[in-house]
């Protein structure tokens, strides 16, 4: 596969105000573990944070906070693997932040997965030195990661020393509004060495006991000759390091070769691991060795989730970004670990690692090109339901509840207050009345289950998630005999800014519309999933569940007489009573303030209350026209009794996008899709551009130096696959509505149908479809159907006047 400019990120010049931000975007990871993109000779302080995660590590501390005191749990910032450094004679130890550099370049070289960075740089006696660094985590082996660290004395010859260290002295830092709270998650166990040039160190977290345990094999060479340097050994007790020197000449270039070893107590089948750590980094191995397995399955990875596209290199560039950072953060080794994806990637502390509803907008990206990962996040959940089903029970439901915010046990890990950066104080926090969380949670079982067609995947999980989900909502509503109406309370919406009504001491609100509609349409997939388990199945999981025919009957009940408000226009109420709200000056405040996306924080810093106010930070009622067609949506709405409209879709839009201050980065995935369902193909185009610059260059104002986020990066490729691509994976057949940006000339993309590889290839002009096996799948385009046989291409005309043909390959 030949590289170009657009597979890379490239940065020149070195900028602290920068280098969160960098350090965000030039992570590297295997879905096992990730590093974040920072110098290797840095230590955490602002701006640099060199922080390691592995998926699903996790430690819960107390903080004494008024009085009281607040249990957080926390994605665990690993023991830092990175750290190496030099001096020359008796100087300093180098650091880029403390050198004037010639050149400081770095790039992110995706096609490979390589972090390579090369700086020159002159300290105060004239002398130049050039460093090259290369660094990996491998896809090859999830416990591998490895540095390549090349200094060339360029107008001198002196003796220089190198120090490689393994510090487990490390706390989560990286999130100043988290500072206050306790973050020292180690304690350490034991390091040492295991020979010459090999160190280790082991640390447990504090509360959930989780050893971790990393070596290091480092080796010098000059050119392709090992030098074998006298090894000093740097053993306090939190870290370990070893110093070596060596008389450098002139012009020749030395390399420390760190070859690096990770492994956790939760490994499946690793009982000592101090011991597997020390089995790997005992193998000779050299960093080309290394790289070219690593690089060699990205070369496959890239093989089937490249998106290429011809006519724009930016949306070419940040399409490959969100793609190599989904994989970095659930990959093939993620498949199998008790894992779920972070919505903040593992790039960062934002969120503190937790799992929320984010997983519905990338869901989509491994169903139809990794599904191993789709049943894993599933999983996950599956796991965890007898935690759901005790939270369910505490709050007084049945069924299955689950947390707003997950990590490692399944129990809610929102906090009970929050800090608010623009007025400094705190705050509570009621976000965990999100239960439409578990909507989205059996959303994407039932959507796995459609897309990949994995039935036993459904009879021994999936059914049970979505039925268990069925029947905590199906308790959750009450009914009123004054109506005839089933309504939900105390609950939030995707909004989240409005907590509850103005002026009223109960939290959350009363009959959100996306949260009333989905319950609709759960309640109807789990009817239909009835249908299709096989009758001892469907016996065996009505006992475990205690579901009877009369909780059935309710289900039926409640699919026809929910309560949904709506105006007389055709305006879905986002929640009984939004209609009375005031409306916001938005000019004003847009005028008054350079950023108003956390209209929350801006409001309650004045002593206001978004509670009052038409205002949300991203869509609610919209996203229901961005999960469901909008015959499902008309389908509901006429079961339900109300009267559809037929330009409903495009009067909410136009209704809630002029209230939306897009606090977050989902909001525009959301309002993309719709606008583009509407056929406003300029506008999507806008809401895309805005999607694909939003973590690359930071638009939210400082929240992708905390980590990434997946969900927007998730939702950006699913634009591409079903928007402008038009693809829709149907039971029996493929149906494609293809329509180019403007820009693009050409778009090509792989897809996994029902176990079967499809090659798409679109242009403004024609659809190019190729099956990669001996199957017979129908392709839908404008009513017609076109099918393939094994080694014929699909070519349809995309023109008024169809002239499609097969074609030989």
């Amino acid at each position: 596969m030949k590289k170009s400019p657009l597979w890379s990120l490239v940065y020149k010049g070195y900028d602290p105000d920068e280098e969160g931000l960098r350090e965000a975007l030039c992570t590297l990871g295997n879905g096992y573990f990730a590093t974040r993109g920072a110098s290797p000779e840095v230590r955490a302080d602002d701006p640099h944070y060199p922080g390691t995660y592995m998926a699903g590590l996790y430690n819960k501390l107390g903080t004494e906070m008024a009085g009281r005191t607040i249990y957080n749990e926390d994605l665990v910032n690993c023991p830092n693997w990175v750290f190496q450094t030099f001096k020359i004679g008796d100087g300093d130890w180098f650091n880029p932040a403390k050198v004037i550099c010639r050149q400081y370049e770095q790039e992110l070289d995706m096609l490979n997965g390589v972090l390579v960075r090369k700086v020159t740089f002159s300290d105060k006696e004239g002398r130049k030195t050039k460093v090259v660094t290369r660094r990996i985590v491998s896809m090859a082996d999830p416990h591998r990661g490895a540095l390549e660290y090349s200094v060339t004395p360029v107008n001198y010859s002196a003796s220089v020393t190198f120090r490689a260290e393994l510090d487990g002295s490390v706390t989560n830092y990286g999130v100043k509004r988290y500072r206050q709270l306790s973050s020292k998650h180690w304690t350490p166990m034991a390091s040492g060495t295991f020979g010459s040039g090999i160190i280790f160190l082991s640390m447990r977290t504090n509360q959930s006991r989780i050893e971790v345990c990393e070596a290091a094999r480092v080796r010098l060479f000059q050119g392709r000759r090992e030098i074998k340097p006298k090894f000093g050994i740097l053993q306090e007790k939190e870290k370990i390091g070893c110093e070596f020197s060596v008389q450098a000449q002139k012009g020749k270039t030395y390399t420390v070769e760190k070859n690096v070893a990770v492994y956790s107590s939760r490994d499946e089948g690793v009982d000592d691991v101090v011991g597997a750590a020390a089995t790997l980094v005992r193998k000779p191995r050299r960093f080309e060795s290394i790289l070219k397995k690593h690089s060699g399955i990205w070369h496959d990875l890239w093989d089937k989730f490249d998106l290429e596209i011809s006519g724009d290199p930016f949306s070419q560039q940040a399409l490959r970004l969100h793609t190599f950072h989904l994989l970095q953060t659930a990959s093939h080794h993620t498949a199998e670990l008790d894992v779920s994806l972070p919505a903040r990637g593992l790039h960062g502390e934002a969120y503190r690692g937790h799992i929320f509803w984010d997983t519905m907008y990338i869901m989509p990206f491994y169903n139809l090109q990794l599904p191993a990962v789709s049943r894993g996040l599933i999983k996950y959940r599956y796991r965890r339901l007898s935690e759901a089903r005790k939270y369910a029970a505490e709050n007084g439901y049945r069924g299955a509840m689950f947390p707003w915010q997950s990590g490692s046990t399944g129990e809610e890990e929102t906090q009970e207050v929050h800090l608010n950066p623009v007025s400094g104080k705190w705050g509570p926090d009621l976000s965990r009345r999100q239960r439409h969380v578990s909507l989205a949670i059996a959303y994407n079982a039932w959507d796995y289950y459609k897309k990949v067609g994995d039935k036993e995947f459904l009879i021994q999980y999936g059914a049970e998630v979505l039925l268990s989900i069925a029947q905590f909502f199906a308790s959750m509503v009450t009914y009123d005999e004054n109506d005839g109406r089933y309504h939900t309370e105390g609950v939030m919406g995707p909004d989240e800014f409005h907590e509850k009504l103005p002026g009223s001491k109960e939290p959350g609100l009363k009959d959100n519309a996306y949260t009333n509609i989905m319950i609709v349409w759960l309640l109807l997939k789990a009817e239909e999933c009835l249908t299709i388990l096989p009758g001892k199945e469907i016996l065996r999981l009505m006992r475990k569940l205690d579901l009877t025919p009369k909780d059935l009957d309710r289900m039926d009940k409640i699919t026809r007489k929910m309560n949904v408000v709506i105006s007389d226009d055709g305006i879905i109420s986002q929640f009984d009573g939004y209609f009375d709200l005031e409306e916001l000056d938005w000019d004003g405040y847009r005028e008054k303030y350079e950023n108003i996306h956390r209209m929350d924080r801006l409001l309650k810093a004045e002593g206001k209350s978004p509670d009052d106010y038409k205002v949300a930070k991203q869509a609610d009622t919209l996203m229901l026209f961005y999960l469901l067609p909008m015959s499902v949506v008309h389908d509901i709405l006429i079961r339900l009794g109300y009267e559809h409209y037929r330009t409903m879709m495009k009067d909410n839009y136009e209704y809630y996008v002029q209230r939306t201050s897009h606090g977050s980065t989902l909001s525009r995935v959301v309002h993309c899709v719709v606008a583009w369902r509407l056929h406003r193909y300029a506008l999507a185009w806008k809401w895309c551009q805005d999607i694909l610059k939003s973590d690359i260059y930071d638009t939210q104002g400082g929240t992708t130096p905390e980590g990434i986020h997946t969900g927007v990066m998730g939702g950006s490729i699913d634009i591409v696959m079903r928007g402008f691509g038009g693809i829709d994976f149907l039971e029996d057949r493929i149906v494609i509505k293809p329509r180019l940006p403007a820009k693009w000339t050409r778009l090509k993309m792989k897809l996994l149908y029902k176990r079967t590889w499809v090659s798409f290839t679109f242009t403004k002009e024609k659809a190019l479809i190729e099956v990669h096996a001996p199957v017979l799948i129908p392709i839908e385009y404008k009513g017609h159907l076109h099918y393939s046989l094994p080694g014929e291409c699909i070519e349809i005309s995309l023109k008024k006047k169809a002239n499609n043909r097969k074609t030989k390959k």
